[in-house]
């Protein structure tokens, strides 16, 4: 209800948080796809760097329509080490569903966690990929480099980060 083309992609998880649901992963260890994002909208991230995505569909009509969604979520390469925390405060049941691995959190306590980490420290979100179009922008628009926790040597370099910016203002005009 209400999650329609006007809501935020990721709703449905804070939803759910609301309705003190839980989520369960099975057989991809830590990385809690798609809670993840709500989080990263939560925490103000989402926001940053203007991703639009699309999609056509038919409407009731026979009309063909392009949807355009404009909070597509952000890089989540470095979110799975936010589950240690989950475990430290004691959120986290493991055990099996068959013979996949997996996780049983409360949602409002991965949403709590999370988005209080990235409000804190949104440098624990970026990866150390020189491509990722997502996280030099972040930790660019948040002037981030002073507080990243061992920096790649692109971090480090003034001219580097320069010519990332230049490199991602082409692609996030195209």
């Amino acid at each position: 209800r209400e999650h329609d083309e006007n809501a935020t992609a990721y709703l449905p998880y804070s939803r759910l948080a609301e309705l003190r649901g839980k989520t369960l992963s099975i057989g991809i260890g830590d990385k809690l796809v798609g809670i993840r994002h709500e989080a990263q909208y939560l925490a103000g991230l989402l926001t940053l760097v203007p991703f639009k995505i699309g999609v056509r569909y038919r409407d009731d009509n026979g009309e063909i329509q392009l949807f355009i969604r404009r909070d597509k979520g952000g890089c989540v390469k470095r979110l799975p080490e936010f589950v240690p925390e989950l475990r430290r405060q004691g959120l986290v049941k493991e055990g099996n569903v068959g013979i996949g691995a997996s996780l049983l959190i409360p949602s409002q306590d991965i949403l709590r966690v999370m988005v209080d980490l990235l409000k804190k420290n949104p440098a624990l979100n970026v990866c150390g990929d020189i491509s990722c179009l997502w996280c030099r922008e972040v930790e660019r628009r948040l002037a981030l480099y002073d507080t990243i926790e061992n920096p790649a040597y692109f971090q480090k370099s003034r001219l580097l980060r320069k010519l990332i910016a230049i490199r991602n203002g082409f692609r996030l005009r195209r």
